[in-house]
């Protein structure tokens, strides 16, 4: 399973507890301040879980943990990363917050950098996770969380490196060799790659993920059958792994087998235990239409899924849908639905509750989509004032993420008013681990009229080989078409 799947995911946090003088500076480790024994046993508990990315077996023990002891503030954070929708995690992170004064200096830098990743702050999460560093080099966790820094920043070398540096202290800490398996993925070490996720299932066979996240790799590799072999592997230990599912169908459909993926989805749908799983089932039912340019069975399923944010009162929730409905519509070429759903998601976020640096960051979205649908509309004017404003706020906040979107955008107004040439520059810089980037850059290459660069972006666009969703959805038929036609061309 791929790493990171929650908002922010802090994985793996020390199990020391100050308090009760269960370890602490002496040994190097981060203390955690609890005063309940069985909150500490409950907690250590539910972090095992989290650390093996079983979050919804991880829930029980955590709510246990917060009832014991209502100031446990790092089990109030956990507990936040194994929510399953928004609601659920700014309702548990929000009390983490709460309780910043109550909590050691360690404990203080982990919310506190938690916090800076919710607002986008990529520059204070980096400096506040350096002095968690500093503080407890001998510490595994705290090791392995700047190795995640790294890994959000897709500075996938960095990230290696922190989780070598993780390896040393602990070899046996299992977490660390998921990362790295997925970061030489990304860096294209296949065979680094294998070697990491075969070490992860050598010290927990009996877990499923190790089965899944190899599994992942072989699905990047092409290997299809090989996969879906793997991905049963997973769903024989724990058959609500739901990610495998996802998996299982993913390969199907890259197969060309769309009706036995979707039965895959459906059977995962009907087994869903919360809403968040309900949430990917879905998406991947629409992506499985979108696939196919089917676009109206694929707003049935979003739809549905939006449901599910109402029924809950899930306002931060909703925004997502909304957005993803947004984006839908603006590949449909239906530009005046595209337009009220951005704005309706914006009245969502405003009125959900979080803090005021989320909502104002939420002006991004408006930013992004908005010259998306002015491209639709042929407002250039228009467009070119939103990514200017785009990216400003990326200036001012040095994000290397929203400065890799802020290119995109950029590139996509390029794109759309013939400047090839300036498209690719921009795309360069973009997020070259989206497919849609692959095939815009397929597209400016062939709008020069060098067909065999734009062939070679149009294959990898094709063959992304990854988990199916709606961004992959858009791009991988109109790919392959523009492939062949390269190709007989």
């Amino acid at each position: 399973m791929r790493p990171q799947r929650t908002l922010i995911v802090v994985i793996g946090i020390c199990l020391t507890l100050g308090v009760l003088g269960c370890g602490g500076r002496d040994d190097g480790t981060m203390p955690i301040t609890t005063s309940s024994d069985a909150a500490r046993r409950e907690y250590i508990e539910g972090r095992a879980l989290l650390e093996k990315l079983r979050a919804q077996e991880a829930i029980p023990h955590l709510e246990r943990a917060v009832k014991a002891d209502p100031g446990f503030a790092m089990a109030h954070l956990m507990l936040a990363n194994a929510q399953q929708t928004p609601k659920e995690f700014f309702a548990s992170f929000n009390r983490a917050v709460s309780l910043l004064d109550n909590v050691s200096k360690g404990e203080q830098l982990v919310i506190l950098a938690t916090q800076a990743g919710v607002n986008g702050d990529s520059r204070k999460q980096k400096e506040l996770f350096e002095r968690l560093v500093e503080l407890y080099p001998r510490d595994v966790r705290v090791a392995a969380l700047l190795g995640n820094y790294y890994f959000g920043q897709q500075d996938y070398e960095r990230a290696v490196a922190e989780y070598q540096k993780a390896e040393q202290i602990d070899p046996e800490y299992s977490p660390i060799f998921n990362q790295m398996g997925y970061a030489y993925r990304y860096l294209g070490q296949y065979d680094k790659a294998e070697e990491a996720f075969q070490r992860y299932t050598s010290l927990i066979p009996d877990d499923p993920n190790p089965y899944d996240s190899y599994a992942e790799l072989l699905l990047k590799s092409g290997k299809f059958d090989r996969a879906i072999e793997t991905y049963r592997k997973a769903l024989e230990i724990s058959p609500e792994f739901v990610f495998s599912h996802l998996g299982i169908a993913s390969a199907l459909l890259l197969q060309g087998h769309a009706d036995s993926a979707r039965q895959q989805l459906r059977t995962m749908l009907e087994a869903s235990a919360n809403d968040g799983r309900r949430r990917q089932a879905l998406t991947a039912l629409a992506a499985s239409f979108i696939d196919e340019g089917n676009f109206d069975s694929a707003l049935v399923y979003l739809d549905r899924q939006l449901e599910l944010g109402r029924a809950s009162h899930d306002s931060s929730a909703m925004a997502g849908d909304l957005l993803l409905l947004t984006s839908v519509h603006i590949e449909m070429g239906d530009f005046d639905t595209a337009a009220r759903l951005l704005e309706t998601a914006g009245e969502c976020i405003r009125n959900a509750d979080v803090s005021d640096q989320v909502k104002e960051n939420s002006a991004l979205n408006g930013y992004y989509f908005g010259a998306r649908i002015a491209v639709g509309r042929g407002d250039f004017d228009t467009a070119r004032r939103l990514q200017g404003e785009y990216a400003t706020w990326t200036r001012r906040t040095q994000n290397p993420g929203l400065a890799r979107i802020s290119h995109e955008l950029s590139a996509i107004i390029a794109l759309a008013e013939g400047r090839y040439e300036a498209a690719i520059t921009d795309l360069k810089q973009a997020n070259l681990y989206s497919p849609y980037n692959l095939y815009r850059l397929g597209q400016a290459y062939e709008g020069l009229g060098n067909m065999l660069e734009a062939r070679s972006w149009y294959h990898k666009a094709a063959h992304f080989n990854e988990t199916m969703g709606p961004a992959y959805a858009y791009v991988r038929q109109k790919a392959l078409a523009r492939e062949a036609a390269l190709s007989s061309s």
